[in-house]
């Protein structure tokens, strides 16, 4: 099996598994891109690549989350910060 590289692979695979169609935001897709490498993400790290309102991450962060597609991680040298990867 190939690598999946973008958003929109990721979701292909994603309903050729689960049979339903994932409708993601345009907002969570470019966040998907971002995480694409599976390296640990900050908020502020995503936030500054986009140059969103911290809303508009916040909530395609969330529904990210929901669908799956990203996990958090918390940080244990740092319990300030949460990172965020793809599943």
């Amino acid at each position: 099996m190939a690598a999946i590289t973008n958003a929109n692979e990721v979701l292909a695979a994603i309903n050729q598994t689960n049979g339903k169609d994932t409708k993601l935001p345009s907002s969570a897709k470019s966040v998907l891109d971002i995480l694409e490498d599976h390296e640990p993400r900050t908020f502020s790290d995503i936030s500054d690549r986009v140059n969103w309102a911290p809303r508009t991450v916040r909530n395609a962060l969330r529904r990210l989350i929901e669908e799956g597609l990203v996990v958090r991680k918390f940080n244990f040298q740092d319990a300030r910060q949460v990172f965020y990867m793809r599943a």
